[in-house]
């Protein structure tokens, strides 16, 4: 058993996330994992859930040991944002229709370029931002470009909405970052 092996083991997925994912591929949905993490940890963690386009950090390997080393293209911010862009593209998606989750700093380009940004964890650098972005998409989502002043029962949508999706996103944020 190797170290990778031992810090596998110690992942567990939130509940809903699993369910969340299946339900994606369900309705013909792509759902691909953009990681600052290592590809030699989720890389499994994702081929259980179905998510076959997984991008993250490689870990440098000589002789069977680790190097120290990080290896292939590093997974910054705007490596995410970059990538999140190419998975629209090369899959022909409609923006208004994708959604990214993140739950830092890192993810606030990835957030923003997004339909719908979602994002998780509080507590760290650049929720505010974040946090904001995902309020503006949600209230604007109905006509892109327009403001307007949203009357009661479009707070109440958008707040059930959000109730609706922000608890399984939530947990598939947290069990693949």
């Amino acid at each position: 058993e190797t170290v990778l092996d031992e810090v596998r083991e110690q992942i567990t997925l939130t509940p809903g996330a699993a369910d969340l994912v299946a339900a994606v591929h369900s309705t013909g949905g792509q759902v691909a994992l953009v990681s600052g993490g290592f590809t030699a940890i989720i890389a499994p963690v994702a081929a259980e859930l179905g998510i076959t386009d997984v991008f993250a950090n490689g870990l440098g390997v000589e002789h069977g040991r680790l190097t120290g080393r990080t290896s292939g293209r590093v997974i910054d911010p705007s490596a995410k944002a970059a990538i999140f862009e190419d998975l629209l593209s090369a899959g022909g998606f409609d923006r208004a229709a994708s959604v990214a989750i993140g739950d830092g700093a890192n993810d606030i380009g990835m957030i923003r370029a997004a339909g719908l940004g979602i994002a998780g964890r509080h507590g760290h650098v650049g929720e505010s931002i974040v946090a904001q972005r995902r309020h503006d998409r949600l209230r604007h989502a109905a006509r892109p470009g327009h403001r307007h002043r949203q009357r009661p029962i479009d707070r109440m949508r958008a707040q059930q909405t959000r109730d609706r999706i922000a608890q399984p996103l939530h947990s598939l944020s947290r069990c693949v970052t």
